[in-house]
């Protein structure tokens, strides 16, 4: 069973946003995840 199904990710092109959604997609992919930008 996945700890996360979902993970929202605010995103405003600065690099800390970049940074984030790296880590964010990474988790992603490792939990089966799906990703929603915002």
């Amino acid at each position: 069973m996945s700890l996360y199904n979902r993970i929202l990710v605010p995103v405003d092109g600065d690099a800390p946003a970049s940074h984030a959604l790296d880590h964010a997609l990474a988790i992603a992919r490792d939990q089966g995840a799906r990703l929603k930008l915002i």
